[in-house]
């Protein structure tokens, strides 16, 4: 199985996290294995809390997280959003960015 972690939850976030939830059992075919969002981050976690995946503020929190297999950015910007990227793929992550 391979583990997701968003950066970003807003409208785009959100709707992408939705995507993969609601295509979960098509998406594991077509990829041959598993995939599973399983963490998010937030600048207000209390209003993703409805998306069933655990959520923070922290960025770290997933960056770091040696569970975490893939990384996709949908935070918007330019520097943090570099930044979180850079540290994604120094811990060995795979990442998918908008």
């Amino acid at each position: 199985m391979l583990k997701i972690g968003v950066l970003g939850l807003g409208i785009v976030g959100s709707a992408t996290v939705k995507a993969l939830q609601d295509n979960e059992s098509i998406i594991s075919a077509r990829a041959g294995e598993v995939l599973k969002v399983v963490k998010g981050v937030t600048r207000e976690p209390e209003q993703a809390k409805e998306l069933g995946i655990s959520v923070s503020d922290n960025v770290d929190d997933i960056l770091n997280d040696p569970e975490i297999d893939v990384v996709v950015e949908l935070m918007g910007g330019i520097d943090f959003a570099f930044e979180c990227v850079k540290k994604a793929l120094q811990n060995g992550k795979s990442v998918v960015t908008a």
